[in-house]
Formats: structure tokens, sequence, C-alpha cells
């Protein structure tokens, strides 16, 4: 009996075995891919970009509403937000895209609108307190300037209160000009210091107050001693009041002839130094009478500084009133080219050409002129 010897072929590898069935399926499936991916059901979840867009435009409406000032944190908030959501797009997009999630992106920008929509929400809500708060100071600052000017616009002019007056008026256009452009902290700002300048008004007006309620009984004093001397001794007397704006002609004791008079630019205060403007108070007599060789047609000096004055003048710079550097000054006169209707000289006496010629009739060298801010004695 003979023996076969059974040879068998070494056995495939199971990838080759496959490979007919491989290429099989291929050949019947890649048509079938390439539909699928044709009609778009194989490309993956999109990325947001919409919500992005609406987002960076969300973030710009809360900016020109004014939220990096007035909600820096939502503001600040939506900025991260969607900086976190457009790198996650980014990594979502680095994925297979059947791979590919964009939830945590796509919340990210919502929670960055509603940041940024919080943020624009605030402002507007701050702004609009805010520029009530501007235009409830602007009216009341006003109504103060009105009120101080009604106080101002009496017979005098307080050169200090007029000064710090007209810087609150300035800073209230300031504060007018700052709200309208939505600058509503300095604009509270600037009102702030218009009150302060306004403040200083008050005190002005308080220190004249004070001064003429120590001096009224010497003004008085000094009118009633002339009116006295010239009915003794028939002779004339000039008399100025400097708050009713009047110069006194007076004859016998009586006067017979009132002028319309112009002060000096500071007429509320008596004079202390050269170049103040203020017309000065005192008892003075005429020295010399210029008759058509003054600048200002007609002019009577008087003896100004007189003893009384320079007293003063020493004691004030004594006390630090004023400069050690300061002059008395000099050449204070009633003279001529008045008639402005209101006070421009620098310290002299304005009565109008007219009115020159005619007290120049009646006075002469060693006439008495009594020059006091007020006296209500002949009302």
């Amino acid at each position: 009996m003979s023996r076969y010897v059974r040879t068998s072929r070494a056995p495939r590898p199971p990838l080759l075995r496959r490979i007919p069935r491989i290429i099989l399926i291929a050949v019947v499936s890649l048509p079938l891919i390439g539909l699928l991916y044709g009609s778009g059901l194989l490309d993956g979840p999109r990325p947001p970009v919409p919500r992005l867009n609406y987002a960076k435009e969300a973030i710009e409406r809360a900016a020109d509403a004014g939220a990096i000032a007035y909600a820096p944190a939502q503001y600040r908030r939506a900025e991260k937000l969607v900086q976190q959501g457009w790198m996650e797009m980014a990594r979502q997009n680095g994925r297979v895209s059947l791979f590919r999630n964009y939830k945590r992106a796509d919340s990210l920008l919502v929670k960055a609108i509603g940041a940024a929509e919080d943020g624009a929400q605030i402002a507007q809500d701050s702004l609009g307190s805010l520029d009530r708060r501007a235009q409830n100071e602007i009216r009341q600052l006003e109504e103060e300037l009105k009120s101080w000017r009604e106080a101002l616009d009496g017979t005098f002019i307080i050169y200090n209160a007029e000064r710090f007056w007209s810087d609150a008026e300035i800073r209230l256009k300031q504060a007018r000009q700052l709200a309208r452009v939505k600058e509503y902290q300095s604009a509270h700002d600037v009102v702030i210091v218009a009150h302060k300048a306004l403040e200083r008004v008050a005190t002005a007006l308080a220190e004249m107050a004070e001064d003429e309620a120590a001096n009224m009984r010497s003004w008085r004093i000094w009118v009633e001693d002339a009116l006295a001397h010239s009915r003794e001794t028939g002779a004339t007397a000039v008399i100025v009041d400097k708050a009713a704006h009047k110069t006194y002609l007076v004859d016998n004791g009586r006067v017979i002839k009132t002028y319309e008079s112009e002060l000096g630019y500071n007429s509320a205060r008596p004079k202390l130094f050269q170049g103040d403007g203020a017309t000065p108070e005192g008892v003075y007599k005429i020295v010399s009478v210029k008759n058509g060789n003054s600048k200002y047609y007609k002019a009577l000096l008087l003896n100004y500084p007189n003893d009384a004055d320079k007293r003063r003048f020493a004691e004030n710079k004594r006390k630090g009133v004023i400069s050690a550097r300061a002059g008395i000054g000099k050449l204070i006169e009633i003279h001529g080219d008045g008639g402005y209707g209101k006070d421009w000289t620098d310290g002299c006496v304005a009565l109008a050409n007219g009115d020159m010629d005619h007290i120049m009739k009646f006075v002469g060298l060693g006439t008495p002129v009594v020059i006091v801010r007020r006296y209500d004695g002949f009302r």
C-alpha cells in the first residue's frame, strides 16, 4: 500500500482573504458616500458664524451705548466670552467634520451677547440718571446765577463780586457743553467750581454790608457837618452820594441842584491804592479849577490824598491789606465827559458837560466836597 503524503497550501493571511470583500464593499459604497457628501449629509455640524457676528455687533452696540465707561464689568465679560467662543470654534474646525461639536462655542457666544446687552442697558440707565442729575444741577446753577445777578444789579459795581459772578457764568456755559457731549462727571465738577465762585460773591456782598454798617455813622456826620457849615457861613458845598450816583450842590445848607454822577469802575469800595478803580470816601476840598484845560472837558481837582487818607493807607499796609509796593494814588477830580449811565472812571466823579458848566458857576478853590458811599438824608 502506497502512502501518500498530503501537502497543503499555506493559509492566506486574514487581510488577504478579506481584500476581495473590501474591494467589493468599496466599489459598492463609494458612489453612495459621494452622493451623501454631495448632499451635505456627511459634512458635520456647521460653525455658529452668524452667532459670532451677532455677538461682535452686540459688543459694538454696547460700546456705543457707553458700556466701556459705565458698565465696564459687563463689557469686559462680553469681550472675554466672545474670545473664548471664537477659540472654541477654531478648535472644532480643526477636527474631522463628523466629530465637530460647536455646542460649547455657541453657548459661550450666547452668553457674550447677553453680557453685552446687559452692559448696554446698564450704561443707558446710568447715562440717563447722570443726564437728569446734570440737567438738574445746571438748572439750579442758572437760578442761583440769576438770583445773585439781581443782588449785584444794585447801585454799585462790586468789582470782586462781579468777577466771581462772571467766573460762575463761564462755568455754567462749560457745564452745558460738557453735558451736551455726555461728559457728565466733568460737568458736575465744573458746577461745583461755579458754586464756589458764587460763595465768594456772597462773601463779597457780606463784607460790603458789614463795612457799610461800620461806617454809616461817620458818613452821616460828614454830610451833616457840611450842611451845618453851609448854613452858618452861607457858603456852597458839594456832596457826592456814591450809592445814589448823585452829586448835590448845597447853598446855605440846602440842596439847590442835583447832578447824575458816574464813578470809578470799582465804585462799591473806598479807595485803597492807586489803580484800584475806586472813588475815595472822605472830606475834601477843591484845590484846582481846570476850566477848559482838562482831559475831560472841565475839572475840579480835590486834595486827595488828605491826611486821613494817608493814615488809612499806612495802616492798611501795616496790616497787609494792600501790597507794600502799592501807591496811594492822586489826581482825583470832579470832571466832565460823563453821561454814559455807568461807572467807568479810574476813581473820579464824572458829570455831564452841561452839569460841569453849571456847578463851576458856584464853586471855587476851597469849596468843601464830601464823598460818602451812602446817605439817606436827601431821600
